[in-house]
């Protein structure tokens, strides 16, 4: 079990060879942010970074993604020291984080998200924690939200079936409606260990690996970019690794989370296009039509289920939640040609 040592060895198996470019390091640190309508959140994310940035030479980089609430101005007006760029579209979070990625420094990258609130000491610690372990290619930390409450952040991979069934509406009358991940790897508090994939609301990734896998797949426009970057990292023999020592808090949620019906519905949209890419992208089209096919059907039990319960408020709630998401699954098949093709940036 990892102590409070910023430097203590992890033991992790050696990675296999690989031609990586070198990067020829100016800076410890390169910190990447991407923004699209966060000033809720990154002025205070930035705040916090700022006199570590200074006195620990810590590079800060922040791509805002056609930003219209002002997150842009907000950080060239009081955070003139973080580098800024300015997309005039949404490009996505893979392809923003491509972007920021070419203009790093640091030998190792923090990938963080605009609503995630880290103390350098943390960050510190992760920091020194990968410069002896080589064998780590890409390290993630415990989430807690703002009520102290752990927001998952280390993963097994989605499964076809398991994917499709994330999503456990109940098929018997006046129960609720609860999705529950197939997921036996989020217990937060447990010693630091090997994880399939981990969040990249908050983690640290060695530079020349990320340049060697040419970053972020950018066909995932929002959602999966972090699951197939650690799938990407685990294939050339490097270990993905789950830090429960290293916390930060994770300030806000997705615009789905803020009781916003139509950001839910977008988000939905989003995360169903965006499994279906990653299961063509590694199971092939029988992974991406098994896992469609089953949700689909999945939620038409669980409408029926709902239906079941009569005049209910929740049954009628319940009911009409499940044929939506449906809906989802079929328009998340077409709009993808069953995963094999992202849509047009950006998505809508």
């Amino acid at each position: 079990m990892i102590g409070l040592h910023d430097a203590e060895p992890i033991a992790s198996p050696e990675p296999r060879p690989s031609p990586h470019e070198h990067v020829l390091a100016r800076r410890a640190l390169s910190i990447l942010i991407v923004a699209h309508d966060s000033a809720e959140h990154i002025d205070a994310q930035l705040a916090m970074l700022a006199m570590a940035a200074r006195y620990r030479d810590w590079q800060v980089i922040v791509v805002d993604n056609a930003s219209s609430d002002g997150t842009a101005e907000l950080v060239e007006s009081r955070h003139p020291w973080a580098l800024l760029i300015r997309s005039p579209v949404n490009i996505g979070y893979a392809a923003a984080c491509n972007l920021a990625a070419r203009e790093a420094l640091g030998a190792l990258l923090l990938l963080a998200h605009p609503d995630t609130h880290a103390q350098p000491a943390m960050i510190a610690r992760a920091a020194a924690r990968m410069l002896v372990n080589p064998g780590v290619g890409i390290a993630g930390g415990r989430l807690v939200d703002a009520e102290g409450q752990d927001v998952p952040a280390s993963h097994r991979f989605p499964s076809a079936l398991g994917d499709a069934f994330a999503w456990r509406g109940p098929v018997w009358p006046g129960a609720a409606a609860r999705r529950v991940p197939l997921d036996p790897d989020l217990q937060p508090r447990e010693p630091a260990r090997r994880v399939d994939w981990v969040s990249d609301a908050f983690a640290i990734m060695r530079h020349d690996l990320f340049r060697f896998l040419g970053g972020f797949d950018p066909r995932f426009f929002m959602y999966c970019e972090d699951i197939d970057l650690c799938r990407r990292v685990a294939m050339e023999g490097f270990s993905v690794m789950y830090w429960p020592d290293v916390r930060a808090l994770r300030a806000g949620r997705p615009g789905a989370a803020r009781g916003d019906a139509a950001a839910e519905a977008r988000h939905a949209r989003w995360q169903m296009r965006s499994r279906l890419l990653y299961h063509h992208k590694h199971q092939g089209s029988t992974g991406a039509w098994i896992a469609s096919r089953v949700e689909s059907a999945w939620l038409t039990l669980a409408g029926w289920g709902y239906r079941c319960g009569g005049a209910l408020p929740a049954a009628d709630a319940g009911h009409r939640d499940a044929l939506t998401r449906r809906a989802q699954v079929e328009d998340a098949w077409r709009a993808t040609d069953g995963g094999r093709a992202s849509p047009p940036g950006p998505w809508r």
